[in-house]
């Protein structure tokens, strides 16, 4: 029997990495040839897959498991779990920062890989914040996701989503949320947390606002996002005044 012959014989669905298909006995020629005869499709770094179209699932556990170590965040999180905008692209937190994930598959999905900078815990899936284990694969918390999607704020609109997507968050787990600002090395994606959870009507968001804990929290200096803006002293950043006018500060039980 040819490799091809034993190729073929590969489960239909099959997801399997570069390394799983050496460990068969096949070599770089072998996939690579696979390749150009459709009896594989090269879906990435490190990634193959039996035929197209492929399960997005089926993916993101190959990559997983071919990285060790990315996982699933970000606005993907806000839109799974919380009803967000659906984002263009997957985003893969990945710790390695050589890019080695394609920007798009050879199917109909995306994925958009982000560079693992703003939390300082060491990257093993057992001992890292704000990373659970969920179906096989790797997810960001919400409290992880939202501060993940905040360093990536570029607009208005990202702001808008980020509020929207914390008004659907009933409730927060406070040591998660806790541990991850703790382990957060950006003071601006703090500030902006903290400043964005001022507008949302919740028990959580208006219990870790308060000014004793933005305070324990937060340093002295001051960040702006946009300038000009409108300087706000609770949190010591400057924002863009149409979303301070957009999303009052939420007081509870009457006060002012």
């Amino acid at each position: 029997m040819t490799k091809m012959q034993k190729m073929n014989q590969l489960p239909v669905n099959a997801v399997m990495t570069t390394k799983e298909l050496r460990q068969r006995g096949f070599t770089n020629q072998d996939l690579t040839r696979a390749g150009k005869e459709g009896v594989l499709v090269h879906c990435g770094y490190g990634v193959w897959a039996r035929h197209v179209p492929l399960c997005l699932y089926e993916a993101l556990k190959t990559f997983q498991k071919e990285s060790q170590s990315g996982h699933i965040g970000g606005r993907t999180i806000l839109h799974l779990l919380l009803g967000a905008p659906e984002p263009e692209r997957i985003q893969l937190f990945d710790r390695r920062e050589t890019g080695k994930y394609p920007d798009v598959f050879n199917f109909s999905g995306r994925i958009h890989t982000v560079p693992y900078r703003i939390f300082n815990d060491e990257y093993f899936f057992d001992e890292c914040c704000g990373i659970i284990e969920r179906d096989g694969l790797y997810w960001s918390t919400p409290a992880r996701a939202l501060l993940e999607s905040i360093d990536m704020i570029r607009n208005l609109d990202d702001c808008r989503i980020i509020i929207r997507a914390m008004e659907q968050l009933e409730e927060m787990d406070m040591d998660d949320l806790g541990q991850v600002l703790e382990c957060c090395q950006r003071e601006k994606v703090k500030r902006w947390f903290f400043y964005l959870a001022s507008k949302v009507s919740r028990d959580w968001a208006w219990a870790c606002t308060r000014d004793s804990v933005v305070r324990k929290a937060l340093s002295n200096s001051i960040y702006s996002l946009h300038t000009p803006g409108m300087y706000v002293p609770d949190f010591r950043i400057t924002v863009p005044e149409e979303l301070e006018r957009e999303f009052p500060r939420y007081m509870p039980f009457g006060l002012s």
